[in-house]
């Protein structure tokens, strides 16, 4: 059992960061540009090992803070824009639809009549 639960070197000699969080979360980054960090307007996305992550935007670079908040944090992690815009979008594409849509009243007239029909034969 490795002995950092956060961050991993991969056989290729980088470094993986690990996180956990909803997809429906991870998919809220696709709003890290709105999150400036100099701004301190970080995105509280996931925890590492427990710990909460704050996500800010600078440039073509975001951090990934770990810390109780985005100014007093343990480690941090810095990766491209484009990584994380990625990582956003898989998440969007993976969610369920949110409001399936809703049939109009004379679909479900129809139903209800073949539905009938059925029943009678």
């Amino acid at each position: 059992m490795p002995s950092d639960p956060v961050c991993h070197p991969s056989p290729d000699g980088q470094r993986e960061f690990h996180f956990c969080a909803h997809l429906s979360k991870v998919a809220r980054l696709q709003s890290i540009r709105e999150a400036d960090r100099a701004a301190r307007r970080a995105l509280q996305i996931g925890n590492a090992a427990g710990i909460p992550v704050h996500w800010a935007h600078d440039d073509d670079t975001v951090t990934a803070l770990i810390g109780q908040d985005d100014e007093t944090w343990h480690i941090a992690f810095l990766m491209p824009v484009d990584t994380i815009d990625r990582l956003a979008a898989e998440a969007g594409d993976l969610l369920p639809d949110s409001d399936p849509p809703t049939p109009h009243p004379d679909q479900l007239e129809i139903f209800r009549i073949e539905a009938l029909v059925g029943l009678g034969s």
